[in-house]
């Protein structure tokens, strides 16, 4: 999910186009039963 919001905020990902000039990216990991959660933001900084 990393990776794929990485490309995405580069413009690299075949889907970049739908959100012109995207800056922020969010990734959410649920784990296992839901007892343990990641989210990661990610921001591009010039």
């Amino acid at each position: 999910q990393i990776a794929e919001v990485t490309d995405l905020l580069a413009g690299e990902h075949p889907n970049s186009e739908h959100v012109a000039d995207a800056t922020t990216g969010v990734a959410h990991n649920a784990g296992g039963t839901v007892a343990s959660a990641t989210v990661h933001v990610l921001e591009v900084v010039a």
